[in-house]
């Protein structure tokens, strides 16, 4: 799992090319950062079987 603003569009890309995915229905309003544009967060995350099959794609790549 991993989590970034909803702004920060280069975290959201790194977290793709790692083979997470976004669920749009798991995004959340960060509790510790206050009442701010900052506050919208998405959430990417992966399951194990996905993992295994990018991570044995992306090897050496």
């Amino acid at each position: 799992m991993s989590f970034t603003t909803r702004a920060n569009e280069r975290s959201q890309r790194v977290m793709t090319k790692l083979g997470l995915t976004r669920d749009p229905s798991r995004d959340f309003e960060h509790p510790l950062v206050g009442d701010w544009d900052g506050a919208p967060h998405v959430l990417y995350a992966i399951d194990r079987a996905a993992w295994l099959s990018h991570r044995s794609t992306s090897v050496g790549a």
